[in-house]
């Protein structure tokens, strides 16, 4: 029988001790348990207090914590015991398999760690590019849509502020108004006024264009200015770095729980879109966010294709309100094209003027109006980069600082005894040649946690 003094463990702990002293005036008492033995103990007259420094002791490979010491009679005492049923079976537990809930060697540091709570305070890291106005160069204008020359189709131009005045006086020309009085042009029978030529304007804060064209009406009218061009599609790819607000700490990597969803938010703004939330967890494993920018700059709308996980599409531009007026008299010049007009067509002079008086008329009462409403470029102009921002709260105190003690989560099944530390199982049921108590109690044991040493 081997005694030892001055050993110290966790009670929920598999440690062994080693050295002690090997003791030949010991037996056990009759009619004894195994589980709970008492031990005789003939001590000498010349050490009387020395037993006290014995805490745990060994027979036959089974390990027993001395839980009190009773003198009997002179040098006689009884060590009642109990037996420490991790140390003895400690090469059965390490050889079990077992589904490892925490562990402090092993763990995997993307779980979240339920355990810990969030403390208030925000941490916040933001990432930005301009993919905008550095891959899509161009001026802000007017994108006009308009009646042209050919079969009445309709074209849309992109146009300086300049561009656009210009326009707007050859929409009220006299030589453009007197268009709508030659019978043999069928402008008239396509525009109620003038002023219908133009069927959109809208400004733009950018716009993609490719060549030239020159800007005719309906009826042959030539305006004498050019338009851009606006491109249907202009594409570019948008890198971001993911700015993580934890790395792990034994890696240096992003795997880090506290930047999953249940700590941290990740917000994404686009311009001319606005904000959308994103769920971190679904970029846990990336340093980048790509983001597909295609840009319509016809109708004026940017779509965002993100990871191929969210699409987002947006407006860029807005209407405008373009005034128009009849400017000079043409009620004579009109009437005398559509007399000639008449007379050539009915032989009949006087009734053709009669006829053809009010319609004409009609046909040029240009009341003043507008075309399209107002707008704003606000969306665009608040801010033209896309921004990437990492919302954060950290736990209350650091997921390592608890390892030691309490383990990490794990998560998964594995030999106990490849996890050093302290390990907690799920269910555990190991496999020992004991009784059922004994069974029972080294599987209480790994569910509430043990620390294999």
């Amino acid at each position: 029988m081997t005694l030892f003094s001055s050993f110290s463990k966790r009670v929920n702990s598999t440690k062994r001790p080693t050295g002690g002293t090997e003791f030949d005036n010991i037996y056990i008492k009759n009619d004894t348990s195994i589980v709970n033995p008492v031990i005789v103990w003939q001590f000498s007259a010349r050490e009387p207090f020395e037993l006290s420094r014995y805490t745990y002791l060994m027979i036959n490979d089974l390990y027993y914590y001395v839980d009190d010491i009773v003198s009997v009679r002179n040098n006689q005492y009884e060590l009642h015991c109990s037996l420490d049923v991790l140390a003895t079976y400690k090469t059965e537990i390490s050889n079990s398999q077992a589904f490892i809930l925490y562990s402090t060697s092993g763990y995997d540091v993307g779980l979240v760690d339920n355990r810990l709570s969030s403390n208030p305070n925000v941490i916040r890291k933001t990432f930005e590019t301009s993919p905008i106005r550095n891959l899509f160069p161009s001026r802000a204008g007017y994108l006009i849509s308009y009646v042209g020359d050919q079969h009445a189709d309709e074209g849309t131009v992109f146009l300086t502020e300049d561009g656009l005045n210009t326009i707007i006086d050859k929409m009220t020309d006299n030589a453009f108004a007197e268009l709508f009085t030659d019978p043999s042009n069928a402008i008239s029978k396509m525009l109620g006024s003038t002023s219908d030529v133009i069927t959109d304007a809208r400004y733009t804060p950018i716009c993609v264009t490719a060549g030239s064209t020159d800007i005719v009406f309906a009826g042959g009218y030539d305006t004498g200015v050019s338009g851009q061009i606006p491109l249907r599609s202009a594409q570019t790819l948008s890198i971001l770095e993911i700015p993580w607000n934890f790395l792990d700490e034994q890696t240096g990597g992003h795997y880090d729980f506290r930047n999953r969803s249940q700590f941290s938010t990740m917000i994404l703004y686009l311009p001319g879109y606005g904000c959308m939330q994103l769920n971190p967890d679904n970029y846990i494993g990336h340093n980048q966010m790509f983001i597909n920018v295609e840009l319509d700059s016809v109708a004026g709308e940017i779509t965002y294709y993100i990871e191929g996980l969210t699409k987002a599409t947006c407006s860029i531009s807005f209407p405008v309100k373009i005034s128009t007026s009849q400017s000079g008299n043409l009620l004579g010049t009109v009437a005398s094209a559509i007399g000639v007009g008449a007379s050539i067509a009915t032989g009949n002079v006087a009734t053709g003027i009669a006829s053809g008086f009010g319609a004409v008329t009609s046909l040029l009462s240009v009341n003043p109006g507008s075309i399209g409403g107002i707008g704003g470029a606000s969306t665009i102009y608040v801010n033209d980069k896309i921004v990437l921002t990492m919302i954060s709260h950290n736990t209350h105190v650091s997921p390592g600082s608890v390892a030691n003690n309490y383990g990490r989560p794990t998560s998964k099944v594995g030999r106990i005894g490849d996890f050093g530390g302290f390990v907690q199982t799920v269910n555990a049921s190991v496999s020992v040649n004991a009784g059922q108590d004994i069974i029972q109690s080294i599987n209480n044991f790994l569910n509430g946690g043990v620390y294999i040493e």
